[in-house]
């Protein structure tokens, strides 16, 4: 899984205002009282508890937003303090989103009503009632429009008020700039997605729309698959930053579907999967032949329809041959079945070398169920629990839990995306065997050459 660096406020400049409850936002603000350069960062708050969040299944997510966009996306965003939905508003504006403001529910049913919205950012805590009276609104109307609540004050009952109510993201104050955007980003896509199956489903009685939709997308695909091309990030040792592998991550120079989640999507919506996943493994494989002379693993995503022996033992199959130096880092594991049938396969994929991975470990349910149905020999922590762990002790317990229960079944642990030496440190000592992020090497052409804990530091000053 792929890692990207967030934003990180310049602690000369960010000074934490409050807003006019008092509530620290994270707004960065100079001593004039606007944003630095004309922008704002939300930043995290160090006494920040991270809630377990219910994302949209994998397979919705990889289904990536391939129907033609004739207007900018737009974003409701439902809070009453003032600072914090003004950088919000700016943030997503800047990602490319149209915005509108609601200070109380009564102001966003009015908004709801007016117009059509690509998702919604609502706070649990209006001056007029509860976002999650808001959300009920929505469900009871039949709308299946994606809502990301926040929160500055999370709990387990509203967190799981909200997992009830479907929610895409339950995200809480202060929260980082590319957090609130990968949020609303999957929200948009998870929209997407529900109006494409409805399209889909009115296909069956013809529709000319449909057609021509699905005949862009087929061109764009049909040029993008022979310009798929891999970078590799390391993945180094705790002890010495030593490369202990590299993950394979997919890119295309087709501008259409330049975004993996757009390739990926395409090839759902088009049945032709296989065909990513082949394109994919071909690209790994001839890079590995070129390097004969390295030693490292590698580790290639998958797709669980492609898990299965008679795939991957095939004498075509390009990775057979470099079998015993590969890592299979399963994706979309919701659609993976618990069976003898499955147990018995994953044994005959081992016996040809390759060796089985999971990521977001610690996300929820999916991550934890896929140690018992996959028995992996890697486990990647979700970059959820590393991010900022050396200020937040929930998120120790937490991840020095997954990693004693890890070890005590002889799975070997993977830290994503961590960007810190101050993280680095505190994840070595709760017994973190490897590390990946932007702290030690971004993702380009084979092999990037990892960073030292030293030269990473020096770096970062």
């Amino acid at each position: 899984m792929e890692t990207r660096a967030p934003c990180r406020a310049d602690s000369s400049r960010c000074g934490g205002v409050g807003g006019p409850s008092g509530r620290e936002t994270g707004i960065c603000r100079t001593k004039a009282g606007r944003p630095p350069s004309g922008d704002v960062c939300i930043r995290k708050n160090p006494k920040a508890v991270v809630v377990a969040q219910n994302r949209a299944p994998a397979p919705v997510a990889a289904l990536a937003a391939q129907l033609p966009v004739l207007r900018r996306e737009r974003i409701l965003v439902v809070d009453d303090d003032e600072p914090v939905a003004r950088g919000t508003e700016r943030i997503l504006q800047g990602s490319g989103y149209e915005v509108v403001l609601a200070g109380t529910m009564d102001a966003a049913r009015n908004a709801l009503d007016a117009g059509e919205f690509d998702a919604m950012v609502a706070d649990l805590r209006l001056p007029d009632g509860n976002g999650l009276d808001l959300l009920r609104d929505l469900r009871g109307a039949n709308s299946e429009l994606p809502v990301i609540v926040i929160t500055g004050a999370p709990s387990i009952e509203s967190a799981a008020q909200a997992l009830r109510g479907r929610v895409s993201e339950y995200l809480t104050k202060p929260f980082g700039r590319e957090e609130i955007v990968q949020a609303v980003r999957a929200a948009v896509d998870a929209g997407r997605i529900s109006r494409l199956r409805t399209k889909l489903l009115a296909s069956r009685f013809g529709g000319d729309e449909f057609v021509q939709d699905l005949k862009q997308t087929e061109e764009a695909f049909a040029r993008a698959l022979p310009k798929i091309r891999m970078v590799f990030q390391p993945i180094v040792r705790a002890q010495d930053s030593t490369a202990f592998g590299y993950e394979a991550l997919l890119r295309c120079d087709e501008p259409t579907l330049a975004s993996p989640l757009r390739l990926l999507a395409a090839a759902e919506v088009l049945g032709r999967v296989h065909d990513v996943g082949r394109g994919v493994r071909a690209s790994v494989a001839a890079t590995m032949l070129e390097h004969r002379e390295r030693s490292e693993a590698i580790f290639v995503n998958l797709h669980p329809t492609e898990l299965s022996s008679a795939v991957l033992a095939e004498l075509t199959e390009p990775l057979l041959k470099v079998s015993r130096r590969v890592v299979l880092e399963v994706t979309e594991r919701a659609a993976l079945e618990n069976s003898p049938a499955f147990q018995e396969d994953l044994e005959r994929i081992r016996a040809l070398g390759y060796r089985l991975a999971v990521d977001d470990l610690g996300e929820g349910y999916a991550g934890l169920a896929s140690l018992v149905n996959l028995q992996p020999d890697i486990a990647k922590i979700d970059m959820s629990l590393v991010r900022d762990v050396h200020r937040a002790p929930l998120k120790r317990d937490i991840v020095a839990a997954l990693v004693d229960m890890a070890r005590r079944s002889g799975i070997v642990v993977v830290a994503e995306g961590v960007e810190t030496v101050d993280e680095r440190d505190v994840l070595v000592d709760l017994g973190c065997d490897l590390f990946q992020g932007y702290l030690f090497a971004k993702p380009g052409p084979p092999f990037p050459i990892p960073r030292t804990v030293a030269r990473a530091a020096e770096a970062l000053n």
